[in-house]
């Protein structure tokens, strides 16, 4: 009586080990440096293709015409620009005092 039929015999195709490119991780220094090297090529050829895809996006945006009036004009705040005005105008003033030197207090030990 068979127990086992004829996909059981042992040939020689049977005894090889499997090669596999991640099976042999660890073990094989060239599988491991081609895994490596297979990840980080196809990283940056994705970073390439995005870089690439962007570039023509953004060239085709400022490439293409604007129409006459679809530029809205941004309400100005006069108050808040009046005080940015005030405030550099102090700072221009004060300006040449600091640029004489040091203005505070005279040191006490001398």
């Amino acid at each position: 009586m068979k127990l086992f039929g004829k996909s059981a015999k042992k040939t020689s195709a049977n005894l090889k080990p499997r090669r596999n490119l991640l099976g042999q991780a660890g073990r094989d220094p060239y599988s491991d440096w081609a895994v490596i090297f297979s990840i980080s090529f196809l990283v940056a050829v994705a970073l390439v293709a995005i870089g690439i895809i962007t570039f023509t996006d953004m060239d085709a945006r400022l490439s293409r015409p604007q129409a006459a009036g679809s530029e809205t004009a941004a309400a100005i705040d006069t108050r808040t620009l009046s005080k940015v005005l005030a405030e550099f105008s102090s700072r221009q003033a004060e300006r040449p005092n600091l640029l004489k030197g040091y203005a505070g207090p005279g040191d006490p030990s001398q």
